[in-house]
This record gives structure tokens, C-alpha cells and sequence, in this order.
């Protein structure tokens, strides 16, 4: 097993101490830091492949509205002009 050390901040802090209230396993910073690697990182990671994949398909979206817009407006001057 490794030491590791790291500095905090109170939104850290917050966390750290809201892990050990939940959890009577977690009684020091280090056990919550523990039980978070082991616990959030991968939801974390997942969390994150996820927003950037809806955000690559927001972007999707949005080119697939200005492309059907387009054919919308050459679909309206095709009509207009096949009009006598």
C-alpha cells in the first residue's frame, strides 16, 4: 500500500468530512479519501466520457437542424420554381 498526500481545500474538506459522516467505516480523511477512489473515481470517469459524448451529439444535432433547415429552403424554392 502507498502513502500518498495531497493538499485539500475546504470543498474538499466538505467532502471528505460529508464521506465520513455517511460512512462509520470512513472515521479519518484518509479512509474517505480511500472509499472515494474506490467508490466515485470510475463513476466520476464515466460521468465524464458521458457529458462529452452528449456534447459531441448536442453538436450533432444541431448540424443535422441546420442541414434539414437547408433542404427545407432548397425543397420551398424547388416547389416555387415547379409552379407555373
Amino acid at each position: 500500500m502507498a502513502l500518498v498526500k495531497f493538499e485539500t481545500n475546504s470543498e474538499l474538506d466538505m467532502e471528505l468530512k460529508s464521506i465520513q459522516l455517511s460512512r462509520p467505516d470512513c472515521n479519518t480523511n484518509a479512509a474517505a479519501a480511500k472509499h472515494a477512489i474506490n467508490n466515485y473515481l470510475s463513476t466520476c470517469e464515466e460521468l465524464r466520457e458521458l457529458a462529452a459524448d452528449y456534447d459531441d451529439l448536442k453538436q450533432e444535432l444541431e448540424q443535422i437542424k441546420h442541414f434539414y433547415a437547408e433542404k427545407l429552403a432548397a425543397d420551398n424554392q424547388l416547389q416555387a420554381l415547379l409552379k407555373p
